[in-house]
């Protein structure tokens, strides 16, 4: 099994006028994410639940940090969206106790990663953003292995490992840094050039 954009998701919530501010609402991702998951065949033949408390302290830990990056969004919002649902990939990955209980983190960063590329999916689509194209040998394989092995040692690479996903270039040297990623810098440069 292996992450990839859950479409019907995607389409649904892009038909939402607001989405971009109910996607930073506890009510709207709790409910979608646990839609998402159920959707999503995460281990057939085992239990597991979600855990409420620790996929709180993910979306809220996740939510302050959109504040803090919002003046990013004009200047490039693609790339915005990008940086933004890494470090929602990011916060759900590293959250003590695990949001998924009751299953290896290996198995749960199939569904985790779909919810996130479905999730980054939609706000494209209802930007008006071209669709994403998913790098298939980064979902798969030793990549895919290499990207569960780096992100449970260190979940700050979710933001890298979603860019390789999704055919970005990486900022692997300054992963945390929103104004060090390539799409970034040239929208910075820009807004200099202008003013």
């Amino acid at each position: 099994m292996t992450a990839s954009i859950l479409e019907p998701f995607a389409a649904d919530w892009a038909g939402e006028p607001t989405l971009h501010s109910r996607a930073q609402s506890w009510s709207w991702f709790r409910q979608a994410f646990g839609q998402a998951l159920l959707s999503h065949a995460v281990a057939p033949s085992s239990s597991w639940a979600v855990d409420e408390e620790s996929l709180a302290k993910a979306f809220f830990s996740w939510a302050e940090l959109v504040e803090l990056y919002t003046p990013y969004e004009a200047l490039d919002g693609a790339d915005f969206r990008h940086f933004i649902l890494g470090l929602l990939l990011q916060k759900l990955l590293e959250a003590k106790p695990p949001v998924l209980r009751d299953i290896p983190a290996a198995a749960a960063a199939v569904p985790v990663t779909s919810f996130v590329l479905t999730l980054l999916q939609a706000l494209h689509k209802n930007a008006g953003s071209t669709a994403l194209t998913l790098d298939a040998a980064a979902l798969a394989g030793p990549r895919w292995a290499s990207y569960v092995e780096n992100v449970t040692e260190d979940a700050s690479n979710a933001t890298c490992f979603l860019d390789q996903m999704t055919g970005l270039q990486p900022a692997w040297q300054s992963r945390s840094l929103i104004e060090h990623r390539p799409a970034m810098q040239k929208a910075l440069a820009l807004a200099r050039q202008r003013s």
